[in-house]
């Protein structure tokens, strides 16, 4: 990448959520905390989503940077990096739901709702692109395991233009291609009015299955 990121949030996963977060959105029971992880000698926020008959969501809503919630700006190009691991993640794809863990997430949902969103299934981790008619693509999967932690670093250069944003991801710091067989994926990244982060789990389809998220060293980095 030849753009000059500069950091503009990280989370050491040691402040209250609603600091770090724009807005933790958690349903009871569930609940997001952080907790000292001895594996990687720091702490890491656990997102907790136990098995219930109705409640399917526990999630971090956007960042703050000095204090505010953070508009993300459109023609501008963004770094999303993070690490995540869940101690649990079945093989049993049928029994375990389809649990998204990151989202691009548009407010109010729009046309795409979601332009990318990350979900694993069993062992499989999806990215998908989802467009202006809410059709959803996997452009990118790989799988991985139980209690492996997965390094993410994802690039968003934003624009309502299909033309003119586009999206480039590293994954356990290894540039990666799409299913496009290119290492750059070329849509809408930013739906009508704005679009937010999030992390954590959702799966509105199978809230009887319980599902743990661990996320650390979350940065964000904005191309100067």
């Amino acid at each position: 990448m030849s753009e000059n990121f500069q950091l503009i949030w990280q989370s050491s996963a040691s402040e209250d959520t609603k600091i770090v977060f724009g807005n933790p959105e958690v349903e009871p029971p569930g609940s997001i905390y952080s907790v000292y992880l001895p594996e990687i000698q720091r702490s890491a926020w656990q997102y907790l989503k136990p098995s219930h008959s109705s409640s399917y969501r526990c999630e971090s809503r956007n960042i703050r940077v000095g204090g505010y919630q953070y508009t993300w700006a459109e023609n501008s190009t963004y770094k999303i990096a993070w690490s995540s691991m869940f101690p649990d993640i079945s093989s049993e794809s049928d029994t375990f739901g389809n649990y998204v863990f990151f989202q691009w997430k548009s407010y109010p949902n729009a046309q795409q709702n979601y332009p990318f969103l990350m979900t694993i299934n069993g062992k499989i981790v999806r990215l998908i692109y989802v467009d202006t008619a809410q059709q959803w693509h996997t452009i990118w999967s790989q799988q991985v395991g139980s209690f492996e932690w997965m390094h993410f670093d994802v690039t968003l250069h934003l624009s309502r233009d299909e033309n003119q944003g586009w999206l480039e991801m590293s994954f356990n710091n290894t540039p990666q291609s799409f299913s496009n067989g290119m290492n750059r994926w070329v849509g809408r990244t930013l739906d009508d009015e704005k679009n937010e982060l999030k992390w954590g789990c959702y799966d509105r389809g199978n809230p009887s299955r319980s599902l743990i998220h661990y996320l650390a060293d979350a940065q964000v980095f904005k191309a100067g």
